[in-house]
This record gives structure tokens, C-alpha cells and sequence, in this order.
């Protein structure tokens, strides 16, 4: 009796340590609430992306801090790789706290019973009708589930950002067409995330070329960022500068620009 109840359990731990999808969706709102600013007319945004590899620094020691203080003076973040497990529980809500801006938590993966990784949008400005998209290669046996979450922000007129953070390798070029089909369908809109694609590969360079979508990032930059994988691509919006805050507080810097609302 006891080898059986053995077995049980260890196929118990097993089925929760098993990496799964979470399901798309959709809602309005936030999933943290504060008191934020619709905004004016021609407000000024400063936005960013952020993989903030589990608030994992370079040192490999994981502080919450000092991805709040990289996030300063930011008005709408994307961050990728936020984790909730035993070892870093519910990083979305924590720095949210810290920062003192909404949160929309999106999370792509679960494990151990609980969603366990997600991109998540902070933001000083409120949210509207959300929805969120499983990518292509988002399957149960795959331990890379991958989602495209597309928001309204009243800022003050409606702002659409979309944020994701897509496979390195595998699949990739077909997130990547998935996310700008619906990228294309919206303005004013941003794309914010890590696309895991540099500018000078083929699945990425015919929608660069196009007319109406701005690499800001590339346009306000005065590095050299010809192996940058994380992206601002902005629709219908003037960019007026960027920056870089490399501070080691993650495996990636975090990338911002300044838009312009009218």
C-alpha cells in the first residue's frame, strides 16, 4: 500500500511541476488598481520594455528593488519573465506596490497549481478593455507558452499597446507574424516586448520597411543596436527620444522612449 501511495504522489508532483498554457482571455481593468491619471492632450508618455529575468541581476541575486528603481519616472511598462513561485511569489504585484502604478498581469505559463510566469503591463495611466491571445507553438506539451495581451489605455484619447514576449528559436518567425497581423490592426498604437529578433534578420525586415510603423528605439538611440532584441514599434505616434538604463539589475537593460499623445 505504501509503494502505491508513493507512486501517487510522486505522479502528483510531476503533473504540477509539468509546465502548461494558460488559457487566452479577456476583461477590462486592471489587475491592480491605484489612482492613476487619465492624462491631457498632448501628453507626453515615457514607455519601456523590460525583461526583467525573474528580478535576477547579473550578480545572480534576485531584488525586487532594483527593478523598481530602474522603472523610475516610467509611465507604462512592459515587463517579460515576472515569476509567482515558492522561491519569487506574485513579482507582479510586489513591484507594482513599489512603483505605485497599475498592473495588468498576463500570464503565459503555469506550474505548480498557480500561473508561474507572465508579461505584465505597469501603468501610471487606466486601462480599458483588454484581451489576451496564446501564440502560435502555445501547446500543452511545450514548456515555451508564449501570449500577445492587447490593451486600451485612456491617455487621455485611446492608446492600444501590445506587449509579448516571443520563443527564441522555434517558431519564432510565426509569433512574430501573428503579433504584427494584429499589431497592424490597431492605432494609435505601441508594441512593446522582447521579440527575440534582431533588426537585420529577414522576418522582421519587411515590416520595417513599411511606411507607417516606427522603430523608436532604433530612431532615438545613439548606440549602436544592431543586436538589440527588445522592441518599441509605434503606430500613428510621434517619438521624440530614447534611452537605456543598463544597470544590471536583469540579464537585459531596460529600454524607454517618450511619446507623444495629441
Amino acid at each position: 500500500m505504501l509503494w502505491i501511495l508513493f507512486a501517487v504522489a510522486i505522479g502528483f508532483l510531476s503533473w504540477g511541476a509539468w509546465p502548461r498554457p494558460v488559457k487566452g482571455g479577456h476583461g477590462a481593468g486592471a489587475t491592480k488598481n491605484v489612482p492613476v491619471s487619465p492624462g491631457a492632450p498632448g501628453t507626453t508618455l515615457r514607455v519601456a520594455t523590460f525583461n526583467i529575468h525573474g528580478c535576477k541581476g547579473l550578480d545572480s541575486r534576485r531584488d525586487l528593488s532594483r527593478t523598481a528603481n530602474d522603472l523610475a519616472g516610467i509611465d507604462i511598462a512592459a515587463l517579460q519573465e515576472v515569476h509567482d513561485s515558492w522561491r519569487a511569489p506574485r513579482q507582479w504585484l510586489r513591484l507594482a506596490g513599489q512603483v505605485g502604478m497599475g498592473a495588468l498581469n498576463s500570464p503565459a505559463r503555469r506550474r505548480w497549481f498557480r500561473p508561474h510566469r507572465s508579461n505584465v503591463l505597469l501603468t501610471r495611466h487606466p486601462p480599458g478593455r483588454w484581451s489576451r491571445l496564446p501564440l502560435l507553438d502555445h501547446a500543452v506539451l511545450r514548456s515555451d507558452c508564449r501570449n500577445l495581451t492587447v490593451v486600451q489605455i485612456n491617455a487621455p484619447r485611446p492608446l492600444w499597446i501590445l506587449f509579448t514576449h516571443l520563443n527564441r528559436r522555434e517558431g519564432r518567425d510565426e509569433q512574430l507574424a501573428q503579433v504584427m497581423h494584429m499589431f497592424l490592426r490597431y492605432s494609435p498604437a505601441v508594441l512593446l516586448g522582447d521579440l527575440n529578433i534582431r533588426r537585420d534578420e529577414p522576418a522582421i525586415r519587411d515590416y520595417l520597411a513599411r511606411g507607417d510603423i516606427t522603430d523608436a528605439l532604433h530612431a532615438t538611440l545613439d548606440s549602436d543596436d544592431a543586436g538589440r532584441i527588445d522592441w518599441i514599434l509605434c503606430r500613428e505616434l510621434t517619438v521624440r527620444r530614447g534611452g537605456i538604463i543598463a544597470s544590471g539589475a536583469s540579464d537585459h537593460p531596460l529600454y524607454w522612449c517618450d511619446i507623444i499623445v495629441e
